[in-house]
């Protein structure tokens, strides 16, 4: 608008994105920012979960009752997207610059027009267009379009596999445990049974000791058996108790 020779082409993924974060913004929703925004960024997001407390909290921040959107909420945003390392691709880029330009544009030229009021009301429009029947047979026929070249191949790929198995040539490649995540999750869970047999058996040797009669007496006239068992049933109820609570426990991933 004042950079002529700052152009560039949204394709149409980008330029649904682009709607889907001015729709975000409008309903005050942090989950679909969070989706818009990883949809935009050129680069891969790493710590997912993080990144969506990161803009939950920014929306908080900055949407707020009785807040309204302004240019510096652009700004603020790619500030926060930097820091999270998400880096976008140049057109986007200069999408925001743009809208940063046009938002100062307009104060010079219309002091009264109220920029945030009028984002606000075509996000509505694009929400309501969103849900219209034209906009999902759309949908609908930009999904089927991508999903024909592999609905193509199906029967050509099927024959194959057939002819493979009648051929007796239909072989499979499994690798287990090839993520760490998966030693560990194995790792666990021959611990809690290892330790749970332990302790079981500690139990039922514990109890046999405190039935037995006639064993060798100690001093206070506590039978050794009994003392053995004794110790042996805390000790069981430790491990059990030990292998119930990492059970009870909540896990993060």
């Amino acid at each position: 608008m004042i950079d002529f020779g700052s152009v560039g082409r949204l394709d149409i993924a980008q330029q649904a994105a682009l709607r889907r974060l001015l729709v975000a913004v409008a309903q005050r929703d942090p989950a679909e920012l969070y989706e818009a925004v990883t949809e935009l960024a050129a680069t891969p997001v790493h710590d997912h979960e993080q990144l969506e407390q990161t803009l939950t909290a920014f929306m908080s921040a900055h949407l707020g009752p009785g807040m309204t959107p302004d240019a510096a909420l652009i700004r603020d945003l790619l500030a926060v997207l930097g820091r999270a390392g998400l880096a976008f691709p140049p057109v986007i880029a200069g999408v925001f610059r743009t809208l940063i330009t046009l938002d100062g544009t307009l104060r010079a030229l219309a002091p009264g027009f109220d920029t945030a009021a009028e984002s606000q009301a075509i996000a509505r429009r694009l929400a309501g267009e969103q849900f219209a029947p034209q906009s999902l047979r759309d949908a609908a026929a930009s999904e089927l379009l991508t999903l024909l070249p592999m609905l193509r191949k199906l029967p050509r790929r099927a024959d194959r596999i057939t002819a493979a198995l009648a051929h007796g040539r239909f072989t499979t490649n499994l690798r287990l445990f090839s993520d760490p995540r998966d030693i560990s999750v194995i790792t666990t869970l021959v611990n809690r049974a290892v330790l749970g047999l332990v302790g079981s058996a500690l139990g039922v040797m514990s109890v046999i000791m405190l039935l037995a009669r006639g064993s060798p007496g100690i001093s206070r006239g506590i039978a050794l058996l009994q003392l053995s068992g004794y110790i042996g049933l805390f000790l069981s109820i430790t491990l059990i108790l030990r292998v119930v609570l990492e059970i009870l426990r909540p896990h993060h991933h």
